[in-house]
């Protein structure tokens, strides 16, 4: 299987949100460059997130999904064909999938596919039936659901553990991949390796935290990562920084 690499084009607050600072053109030159730097660093995927959009909530889907259609799209004209993504950060997986299905994208991402968790806005509900259903019902099977098993931004509820809860990501809920993220990258292993060993020949994709120091212990247990603040210059809201980028990217085809 071969190992993949997904850089995020982190969206900064839409014009929807209370701590917008940008018009739409400022917008979609923003996430232009970004995914333009990404592409010409060499990321076999790029994933479009609504990152600064906080506190994410499920009551502004529509909003969300309209500014982030046109963002995406404009993504999609300049990357010349390279994979792309979506990821809403909302417990409703129809704003995902329908800008997915609008913007021709190949996959989204999914958090809190199954189960039930604690998160910042009370308490979330897994979603697999909804997003297959809705899948289906906009014509949009072709699209691959990314699942996120126990974010890290998160606390599940119950006792079922993490290798059940991956094997009904991916029989039950169906999802073509599985995403781990722990508290902190030496979790985030430990969690893999149990999600590696329930999930066949499905992908297993580190979802957050994956950076160069610890590249050797993390890139032999997943299937891929998905990466932003290795990337960037200095932190969370920085500019990717190109030769990070290209450093990060040639240690990682090592493995």
């Amino acid at each position: 299987m071969k190992k993949i690499l997904i850089g995020v084009v982190g969206l900064p607050p839409l014009p929807h949100r209370f701590n917008n600072t940008m018009s739409m053109s400022e917008l979609i030159d923003y996430s232009v460059e970004e995914a333009r730097l990404l592409a010409k660093g060499g990321v076999d995927s790029i994933i479009v997130q609504n990152l600064h959009d906080l506190p994410p909530g499920v009551d502004e889907q529509i909003e969300t999904a309209a500014y982030m259609s046109v963002l995406t799209r404009e993504i999609k004209r300049v990357t010349n064909g390279i994979s792309l993504g979506v990821n809403v950060q909302t417990a409703d997986p129809r704003a995902n999938l329908a800008i997915a299905a609008a913007c021709e994208c190949d996959y989204v991402r999914i958090k809190n596919y199954v189960g039930a968790v604690v998160a910042t806005d009370g308490i979330d509900n897994g979603c697999c039936s909804q997003a297959i259903s809705y899948r289906h019902k906009i014509n949009a099977d072709q699209v691959k659901i990314y699942a996120d098993v126990f974010d890290r931004m998160s606390s599940k509820l119950g006792e079922k553990d993490l290798g059940f809860m991956v094997s009904q990501a991916l029989g039950y809920g169906k999802a073509d991949a599985v995403i781990i993220t722990g508290s902190n990258i030496n979790e985030s292993i430990e969690m893999g390796k149990i999600a590696k060993s329930k999930a066949g020949k499905k992908p297993v994709l580190l979802g957050g935290g994956a950076n160069l120091e610890d590249m050797e212990k993390w890139a032999r247990v997943f299937d891929g990562a998905i990466v932003g603040i290795a990337f960037r210059e200095d932190g969370y809201s920085s500019k990717y920084d190109p030769k990070k980028i290209k450093a990060f990217i040639k240690e990682y085809r090592k493995y």
